[in-house]
């Protein structure tokens, strides 16, 4: 039901790409309420968790990998950084990525946690010194002391002037937070030239582990909530989900500095 619920929602996705037409996309939204309906009732929720066959169950990692590439199911676009700065991945290569790494972790029967990082009160360094100083002299710093942090953990993309993603595989939420909070502790270090002011970050965080049924856009949407819960609660900190259904649970949060 959970990896139908997520086949069914990319099918959806597909679709309402298509049109702009709300009455359309509501109803093509609305066909995700039947399972919806099951997902979320008393008795799915309590029932025990079925072990769903992996491909590793019977193959190789080498040769489950190559059965995913000849499917079409693991396919990572080439390496492209975010064109303004070229100093993290663009967020064209987000989606892809996730969904690359998701398969290259169920088959292992590991999640991936996925993360929304929000400069706070970024606006008031524009107002401040100025959107062409802080290009020059704030953002390539924290995207380099970013890029430093997450190499070999994962990667990192661009997704706004204020907003930025990272993508970790083989990390849980727990883990996950422990490494962000090292990053939010970092940043108290790093300094700006001319510049008596420091970056915090508000972090919204979604683990997507081998039975998530979440499909890419909605794993991002939910991170993107987590984060504008961490804003709206005191900011500098780091919230996110603490069931594992994600559709119906309200953020926490996770950890303050």
């Amino acid at each position: 039901m959970i990896h139908e619920r997520r086949r069914k929602a990319l099918e959806i996705e597909q679709k309402v790409s298509n049109t702009s037409n709300r009455e359309v996309i509501e109803a093509l939204e609305s066909e995700l309420s039947k399972i919806a309906k099951f997902t979320k009732s008393d008795w799915f929720l309590a029932g025990p968790i079925a072990s769903v066959p992996r491909l590793t169950d019977c193959l190789t990692i080498s040769a489950a990998e190559s059965e995913l590439v000849r499917t079409g199911q693991l396919e990572i676009p080439e390496r492209e950084y975010d064109e303004k700065f070229g100093i993290l991945m663009a967020s064209t290569l987000f989606l892809p990525d996730l969904a690359a790494h998701r398969a290259f972790c169920e088959i292992r029967r590991r999640p991936v946690t996925v993360a929304f990082l929000d400069i706070d009160l970024f606006k008031d360094f524009n107002t401040a010194f100025g959107e062409p100083r802080v290009d020059r002299d704030v953002l390539p710093i924290f995207m380099s002391e970013l890029e430093a942090h997450i190499y070999w953990h994962g990667y990192a993309y661009k997704f706004g002037g204020d907003e930025y993603l990272a993508l970790m595989p083989n990390q849980s939420t727990d883990q996950a937070v422990v490494f962000l909070s090292e990053f939010q502790e970092r940043l108290k270090g790093v300094s700006f030239f001319e510049i008596d002011k420091r970056i915090t970050l508000s972090i919204g965080v979604v683990e997507a582990g081998q039975d998530c049924p979440l499909t890419g856009h909605e794993i991002l949407e939910h991170a993107a909530f987590a984060k504008n819960f961490a804003k709206e609660n005191g900011r500098n900190r780091i919230a996110g989900f603490s069931g594992t259904g994600h559709t119906a649970d309200e953020p926490t949060v996770l950890f303050v500095p």
